[in-house]
């Protein structure tokens, strides 16, 4: 067998590329729904003025769901080699030598793969089903997907310190615990104004919904390519069998 090594840099870009896809999907949705679409991405069952559509609501509609479906397909190659690669990586970490800390790390490490499996398998569904074509199904894949990033990101965090780590290791995890909690306020928040949009129908509070909505979103692209810093001493080596 006969192997060629692409390097560890092009790994890393493919990875900066596979993970910039679906916000370039995102930002061009919410936009042109807002430039092109306001009425109707923007419409709930209060009939109350807004000015942010959600994303559900953005990517429901054509040409942006076009656009979305296909950077997310395109995202599903690296995004699956990343989680492959990120599954290595737990592998590998120079875990304490506390006696409970290497079980705890094995445990908490395949929570966090199927935590990101789903997540991954959940953001296919909710991109493959759109609101307006199955409302119920589209809203268990954005269950899915927003636990599964929830359970992937919290406990990507808490396993942190069982690990050694290096001083740029040390650096990006406290950037890694910002983002989480960034994250996790964002999620409470969204939650908060979409029941207080539903109990109240006040005007303008579904677009506080929807703008934390894309702060989550946004957080979880930011946590990602963190995730992708600490996998770029990674090879893609093709091999040719001979």
């Amino acid at each position: 067998m006969k192997g060629v090594d692409f390097g560890g840099i092009m790994v890393r870009k493919v990875g900066m590329i596979g993970i910039s896809l679906p916000l370039i999907g995102f930002v061009f949705s919410v936009i042109w729904s807002m430039l092109f679409d306001l009425n109707r991405s923007t419409s709930t069952h209060c009939k109350v003025w807004n000015i942010f559509p959600t994303v559900s609501a953005a990517i429901s509609l054509t040409p942006q769901a076009y656009i979305w479906r296909a950077c997310i397909f395109l995202h599903m190659t690296p995004r699956f080699i990343s989680l492959f690669m990120y599954r290595a990586w737990l592998k590998r970490c120079k875990v304490s030598q506390r006696n409970w800390a290497p079980l705890v790390h094995r445990i908490l490490s395949q929570v966090a793969l199927l935590g990101n499996l789903v997540e991954i398998c959940g953001l296919l569904g909710l991109s493959t089903v759109s609101s307006v074509e199955s409302g119920g199904a589209h809203e268990g894949f954005f269950i899915a997907f927003i636990t599964g990033s929830l359970v992937f990101i919290s406990v990507d965090c808490i396993l942190k310190p069982l690990v050694v780590k290096s001083p740029d290791e040390k650096n990006l995890t406290q950037r890694k615990f910002m983002i989480w909690i960034c994250n996790v306020c964002c999620f409470l928040l969204s939650m908060y104004f979409y029941v207080r949009h539903n109990s109240y129908c006040e005007p303008g509070v579904y677009s506080f919904f929807a703008l934390f909505e894309y702060l989550v979103i946004v957080t979880n692209v930011v946590f990602h390519y963190t995730t992708a810093l600490e996998l770029q001493t990674f090879k893609i080596t093709a091999v040719k069998m001979s």
